[in-house]
């Protein structure tokens, strides 16, 4: 098998049968799907088994809740193929995405290749201009462009071969934001990043979609995993302390702004400790060049 796709489903109906299409239509034909089904309390899970009963290629599991991560590390505990593949299931994808991005990868030895993505807004594409040109950074580039927003952490404009995940590695679960502390360990582990510049994956932004909704929390998750990054980045990485200080800095201010009411009462310990951390560490954060750039 040439080709794992895993995707992950949850609340799905309207958009998983145009999701699962555009994967069938890659130009590798030796592919499978794994429709990984968390406990979706709509209909997604009967359409899961009636696109399989259509097509040999398509395999369904089915499991409790547990959010996208535990769906797609179920996914690659399940996956055969030499090279593994995510798509959220409201979005889709090119059909000579994968194809492209394994001739490069087999032709320059890449563990992963990130690539681009065209925005999908009420059937309105916004498809960016592209070269083709492969970049490639040093894991402190890869790193430091998470860290000040410049860089890219989605699974899904990425191919990985199957051996990325072979010694146990998976995505952590439990919390969102959590591809960018498992970008930041694959970045780390594997030396850097690659990627082709050319958008092949579209990412429809809907209404309430669970993976593109979030609220004010979400950034305490972001600053959740910045704690789990800092000893990582201080003992290998110390050139990116100003960036590390402007990531937490920057998740504060959007904790603050993006609030929901209710995030207030529920989260109320965590709002007052970044509080009195903001208030402890401004002068430190006036000295941050990054900083003192954005104001």
């Amino acid at each position: 098998m040439k080709l794992s796709v895993i995707v992950p489903v949850y609340r799905a109906e309207e958009t998983l049968r145009r999701c699962v299409e555009s994967i069938l239509r890659q130009t590798v034909s030796d592919l499978e799907i794994l429709l990984v089904e968390d406990g979706s309390p709509d209909g997604s899970g009967a359409l899961c088994d009636e696109l399989a009963k259509a097509d040999p290629r398509i395999r369904v599991f089915h499991k409790p809740n547990g959010g996208a991560a535990s769906a797609r590390n179920l996914g690659i505990d399940h996956a055969r193929g030499e090279y593994i593949g995510f798509v959220d299931s409201d979005d889709y994808i090119a059909p000579e995405m994968y194809e492209t991005l394994m001739s490069v990868m087999e032709r320059e030895n890449l563990p992963m290749l990130d690539s681009g993505r065209c925005n999908v807004i009420e059937e309105h594409i916004t498809e960016p201009p592209f070269t083709n040109r492969l970049t490639r950074k040093s894991s402190e580039e890869a790193i430091g462009g998470l860290l000040d927003w410049t860089g890219n952490c989605s699974l899904c404009t990425r191919l990985f071969r199957a051996e990325v995940f072979s010694d146990g590695m998976r995505i952590p679960e439990g919390r969102r934001v959590e591809d960018f502390y498992f970008c930041i360990l694959l970045f780390d582990k594997f030396g850097g990043d690659a990627a082709l510049d050319h958008s092949f994956y579209y990412v429809v932004n809907n209404t309430g979609s669970v993976t593109r909704s979030g609220g004010g929390s979400i950034f305490l998750d972001a600053l959740y995993y910045a704690d789990r990054s800092k000893a990582l980045i201080e003992e290998k990485y110390p050139a990116l302390a100003p960036k590390e200080a402007f990531f937490r800095f920057y998740c504060i201010g959007q904790l603050f702004l993006n609030a929901k009411k209710e995030e207030y009462s529920t989260y109320r310990a965590e709002f007052k400790r970044y509080a009195a951390f903001l208030r402890g560490n401004i002068p430190s954060f006036l000295k941050n060049k990054r900083l003192s750039n954005q104001v």
